[in-house]
Order: structure tokens, then sequence, then C-alpha cells
């Protein structure tokens, strides 16, 4: 069964991790579509922390509807004369019986629910299926679970009454408009709390409502306007922690948490990692977008298993080379230049793109890489490529490569993007399973290695120099495809116009040449 770790890894990367016209790598198979949550094609696997589970056995917490028994009145007055009980001021009694002595602060009475705001209240209802009437203090003691959902024109700005909810152990109210969250401190049971897009942590009393919720094991602040993190120094069992997208600067109060197992701050102020180099139990890491120059405090951080540096000021990932758990890095649209990585069998994903990256020989013991991304870059020479035998995903367009002869043993190779450079010859990667090709804007002359690529569905070739389709005309090979072939921009004879596109055309070949694309879709590509 897929733990809560790694479940909420690859929820909070969909979720948080924005970056401009940039990509997000959580698990699919093929090309996803570009998005804007802490970064946009969802295109490598998210490798998740450990399979632990995280969740704290929910401890007994106070509940808000018991007196403390420290609190009792004596009996007796201060000259040792007896008093009559009934001349007791009942309120001052229920005043002094209903006091937290740990923190002075009177809990709320709960023997008549109130919930202020009406759209958390809709929420409570529909949990308990309660559509009207008053709410029966015991029957919320039942809630463990609340979403509060925010609609147009009607968001939550207000928790008070959930303070009586004492049994909660997960609460959501994301991208409401709460300005205080001080009933909060009541729920002692909470484990996983989502307060996402709520701009109520620059305001008083801030985070302080959370001090004391030693069970939490999952929390969510990301958007919310936050620049301290003082109040999470106590949070012991906090596993899992979101705050992306605030105005942090400082780290160090999480250096005391030795619990966290992930930790998301892309898009902060955060320039000094030295707080999470202890970390003993850390296994996944976003930090994109932050002013970040030296990754060197990462170096001790042996469990670390998946790591986010996107758009980082960095120009090497050299401190990363001992660190033998490591499965994913992403350090995309950045200055890196240096990346010697030694040997790390076990690292399976690893993204480049658009950076100042021209020599890639510190990749040569990565020969576990299942997915590499080296777009944008200065890329000339794939010789340290030749031992991935397990290279399925490979993206190097936009560099100056001319030679693919390092990919011939790349035999696991399925998708290859390898546009604008200046490749002249396909023929290494004849016999290779590949299903996307995208080799446009090349100097190509011969397409006759196509004709082993199967199960092919995508290849591009435009404004290359191909002139003779003859190595593709066999109609047995286009009846095995289900096939989209671009050709546009090629100086394309006679035979290949007049003959062999039609004949393709007709086994359900779609092709673009030309200005014209004249092949109805017969068959489409699985994404």
């Amino acid at each position: 069964m897929v733990s809560r770790i790694a479940w909420m890894v690859t929820i909070a990367v969909a979720l948080s991790c924005t970056g401009g016209g940039g990509e997000t790598h959580v698990t699919t198979a093929g090309e996803a579509t570009d998005a804007s949550t802490d970064a946009s094609t969802t295109d490598g696997e998210v490798t998740s922390g450990t399979e632990s589970d995280t969740s704290t056995t929910a401890g007994t917490g106070s509940d808000p509807t018991t007196s403390s028994d420290s609190d009792a009145t004596d009996s007796s007055d201060t000259d040792g004369t007896e008093t009559d009980a009934s001349d007791t001021d009942a309120s001052d009694t229920d005043t002094d019986a209903s006091t937290d002595t740990d923190t002075g602060i009177e809990p709320p009475a709960c023997d008549v629910i109130a919930i202020e705001d009406s759209r958390v209240e809709a929420e409570v209802r529909e949990a308990l299926d309660l559509p009207d009437g008053p709410i029966p203090p015991e029957l919320l003691l039942t809630l463990t679970k609340l979403h509060v959902s925010s609609v147009k024109d009607d968001k939550a700005s207000s928790l008070v009454g959930l303070e009586c909810a004492a049994e909660l152990l997960e609460l959501e109210v994301r991208y409401g408009q709460l300005k205080d969250i001080t009933p909060l401190q009541w729920l002692a049971k909470l484990e996983d709390l989502d307060l996402q897009g709520n701009k109520f942590a620059a305001l008083p009393p801030g985070l302080e409502p959370l001090r004391d919720l030693d069970n939490l094991w999952r929390l969510d602040l990301a958007s919310t306007g936050l620049t301290d993190l003082e109040v999470l120094s106590s949070l012991d069992a906090l596993a899992l922690l979101l705050i992306g997208e605030n105005a942090i600067d400082d780290l160090t109060p999480l250096a005391e948490v030795s619990s966290l197992q992930l930790v998301f701050a892309r898009d902060n102020d955060i320039s000094e990692l030295s707080p999470l180099a202890q970390l003993p139990a850390l296994t996944s890491l976003s930090l994109g977008k932050n002013p970040i120059a030296e990754l060197s405090p990462l170096a001790s951080v042996a469990t670390l298993e998946w790591l986010d540096v996107d758009e980082i000021d960095a120009t090497a990932l050299d401190p990363l080379a001992g660190l033998l758990a490591l499965e994913h890095v992403s350090a995309e649209r950045g200055v890196i230049s240096s990346v010697h990585f030694g040997a790390q069998p076990q690292l399976r994903e690893l993204f480049l793109t658009d950076n100042l990256i021209a020599d890639i020989s510190g990749l040569a013991g990565l020969t576990g890489l299942e997915v590499l991304f080296l777009e944008k870059n200065q890329v000339q020479d794939l010789t340290p490529l030749a031992g991935m035998q397990a290279l399925e995903r490979l993206r190097v367009g936009d560099n100056d490569i001319v030679d693919l002869s390092p990919l011939a043993g790349a035999t696991a190779l399925t998708e290859l993007w390898i546009r604008n450079n200046k490749i002249k010859d396909l023929a290494p990667l004849a016999g290779h399973p590949l299903e996307i090709v995208l080799a446009n804007d090349n100097e190509i002359t011969s397409i006759a290695p196509v004709a082993t690529f199967v199960p092919l569905w995508e290849i591009n070739l435009s404004n290359n120099q191909i002139s003779d389709l003859k190595p593709i005309a066999d109609p047995a090979w286009a009846e095995l495809q289900c096939l989209h072939l671009d050709l546009r921009g090629n100086p394309l004879n006679a035979e290949a116009i007049d003959e062999i596109i039609p004949s393709l055309c007709a086994k359900g070949v779609f092709i673009s040449w030309g200005d014209n694309e004249d092949c109805n879709v017969q068959c489409l590509p699985q994404p």
C-alpha cells in the first residue's frame, strides 16, 4: 500500500511546484500539458520519500469541554472561615473551573455549537449529514475530517466554532479569507492541516495557535504570507511541510524538527541551507525559485531521495555527488555549468533543461539513469551517455550535437528529442523501440533508420534535407504504425509526393508535408 508520504509527494509537486514556463516532473509516461503550479509539464516520475507511515498515534489532547482538576475552588476562604458554597459567585466558579492551567486561556463553551462562518457551517453539516437544526455537541465530536471548499463569492473567513470539534484529525480550508486561526489551538488531535492560500500568517496572532499541536504530521502553509517559522520548531511529529510562495528567508527553526521528511519551500527568499544539513529523516526537498548560490550544505543529507532546485543561483551540482539515496534531481532554468555526480547508479531522473552545461562527462557514472533532460544547453559530445543502457527518455534538443553514435547502446530508448542540432545521420538509432522522436531542424538526409523504429507513433523530421521516402514505403511497415509523420520543410522528390505519401495515407499514417495535410487521422497515438 502506498504510504501517506509517497502520496503527498506526488500531490504536493502537482499543486505547489510552479515555474514560469517550466516543467513539473510527476509520474506520467509521456508528455503532459503545461500548467503553472510550481511548474507545468508533468514529465518524470516523482520519487517519494520513505515508505514508512509518518502519522503519529493521535494524542489524547485536552478536551475543550473538560475543566482542569487543578483549578478546583477551595471550599474555605482565606481566613479559614467556612464559606457557604451557595454564596459563591457562579460565574467566578465557572471561569476558574474552565481555565487551562498550561496556557491561562479559557477553553470555549461547547454546550451550544455556534459556527460563525456560513461556508464552514455548510461543510460541517454536510459531513455530519445534518441539513438543519442545532448541531448537538456530541455529534460534532464524531467529526474527524473536514474539507472546506472555496467557491467564488463564498469563501471561509472564520474558524470560530470548530474549536468544539475536538476529535478532528484532518482539516483543509484552502484559498479562503482566514485572518485568524486561534480556534485551532484547541484541536489537539489534528494530524493533517491545510491552510494554503489564506493570507493570515503575517497578521496577529499568526501561527501561534499551532505551537502546541503536537500530533501534526502534515502542514500546508503555502501562499499564506508566512515570513517566520519559529512556531514550527516545537512540532515534534511534523513530517510533511509545504511553505512555498511565501517570503521566508530563514530556515533555522526547522533544524529542530528532526521528524521532517518532506519540505516544499519553492518561491521564497531562502539563500542559506545549513539548517537542513542535519535533518536525519529528510527525503524530499523542493527549493526552486530561491536565491540559493551554494548547495554544499546538502552534501550531508544522506537520506535525500528527491530534490528540486529549479531556477536557483548555484552554478554547480557537484555537492550532490555523495548522496547515494538520491533518485530524482531537477535543476532547470538556471545557471548550472558543472554536473560532476560521480558514481551514482541509483539516480533515475535528472532534469537539467535550460542551463549553461557544455561538459557532461560528470554524468558518466549515472548508469541507472532512465530520464535525462538536457535541452537548451551547450552540449556537443554525447559520449558520456554511452553506458546508459537503462535510458528511456532523452531530451538533448537545442544544443550543438552532431553525432548520435554514443546512443547506439541505449536500446531502451522510447522517447528522443534531438531537435535543433547539427545531426546528419539517424543510423545509430536503428532498431531502438522509439515511440516519440523530435528530430526537426537538423541536417538529416536519410529516413532509412526510421523504418526500424517500432512502435513509432510520432516523429517530427521537419526542416531537414530528406528527399527520398522509399525506405518507409513498405506497406507492411505502415500497417504496424499508428503514426504522425511531419515532413514539412524537406526537399521531397516527385516519387515521395506523388506515390509514397498517398500510399502511406491509405494505410492510416497521418503525414504533414509542404503546405498540405492531406491524410486523415485513422488512428490516434496513445499518450
